[in-house]
């Protein structure tokens, strides 16, 4: 491999790092990619991030894990837990309940309109009917 194709497959490297990141929702000034390294086999859960394997199957995992790049952006990272976000209610997560909603009960016949407690009737009484003896 000549000097300009290294350059090239870490720019590549550096891009699916950062797409990775924006990928895992929080934004990419604040996090790091780390590399882990330890042994794995082609059969284990890890497979998909096993490197030179030996003729038994095993090899050196490669896993990429993203860290906080510094303290600042570790306590940044840390207000992010999903009981601030649904005390924020952001709008597009109460529209994404709402589908959510909508598309249960769809399912199940129901009607879209039912108080909040008819669902966990409904279900209480088709799940005791189905543990029924028959």
């Amino acid at each position: 491999m000549n000097r300009s194709q290294g350059g090239e497959k870490r720019k590549r490297r550096k891009r699916e790092e950062k797409a990775k990141t924006a990928a895992a929702g929080n934004p990419p000034e604040w996090t790091k990619t780390e590399v882990l390294e330890f042994p794995g086999s082609v059969d284990g859960p890890w497979a998909r991030y096993l490197v030179e394997p030996d003729g038994r199957g095993i090899g050196t995992v490669r896993w990429p894990r993203i860290v906080p790049k510094d303290a600042d952006s570790a306590a940044s990272l840390k207000k992010r837990t999903l009981t601030n976000l649904y005390n924020q209610r952001p709008a597009w997560l109460a529209l994404a309940h709402k589908k959510l909603d909508a598309a249960v009960f769809a399912a199940y016949g129901w009607d879209p309109g039912i108080s909040d407690e008819e669902p966990l009737e409904k279900l209480l009484a088709l799940n005791l009917e189905r543990a029924a003896p028959s």
